[in-house]
């Protein structure tokens, strides 16, 4: 027989439970998504060029590192990888990579036939691109991206990586400044390669 006295003692902890429960759930930290973007309006081809549909680039192969494929944002300081548990990317990091850099690469060109791989028809394919990207993070108050490349002509396949690119630009510590910054730094790495393209276009190489 439950007496007057144990009935309140067990309210009062029942009570107390969702007293906690309650402060718990309500003071818990709501996680922030962020997406890369193109910078093509600060980057892109000057408004008088228009652009040329019969160059078609594909972009064989773009890879990035292994410990950035992940939802959280990493950012480093010196060799410590830190992971942002409630900062996190609303896509999966290489696929937004690979849609920024064609936007971006579609202005610097400037042509309307940037695609990826496999290509439904590759007998249009004048260029090809492969990158691999070896940084791209927020590091000690700055944002850092390298990355090798190589650029061959038709359809061949087996080609080096024989260009090298490296930017740094620094960066707030806020997660909206440093991906903003990291917008712009492919922003950067899109204008190298189209430089390379288009001359090669130039030269008819």
């Amino acid at each position: 027989m439950i007496t007057m006295k144990s009935y309140n003692w067990i309210l009062s902890t029942l009570l107390a439970t969702m007293l906690l429960v309650g402060i718990s759930c309500g003071g818990s930290t709501p996680s922030q998504y962020y997406t890369l973007s193109s910078v093509r309006n600060g980057t892109g081809a000057q408004q008088n060029e228009v652009a040329q549909p019969s160059i078609a680039i594909g972009i064989r192969t773009l890879k990035l590192p292994e410990y950035l494929l992940r939802q959280q944002i990493i950012t480093k300081t010196g060799n410590r990888i830190i992971i942002a548990e409630f900062n996190r990317w609303a896509e999966p990091l290489e696929a937004n990579f690979k849609r920024v850099l064609i936007e971006d690469l579609s202005a610097d060109i400037p042509t309307n036939n940037i695609f990826l791989f496999p290509a439904r028809d590759s007998s249009v394919v004048n260029y090809q691109l492969l990158l691999e990207v070896t940084e791209f993070e927020f590091i000690d108050g700055q944002v850092l991206l390298s990355a090798r490349w190589g650029l061959e002509k038709g359809e061949k396949i087996a080609f080096l990586m024989d260009e090298r690119s490296s930017f740094s630009e620094r960066s707030g510590d806020s997660y909206e400044e440093m991906v903003a910054t990291m917008s712009r730094l492919i922003g950067r790495l899109s204008k190298e390669i189209a430089v390379e393209i288009r001359s090669k276009v130039t030269l008819g190489s």
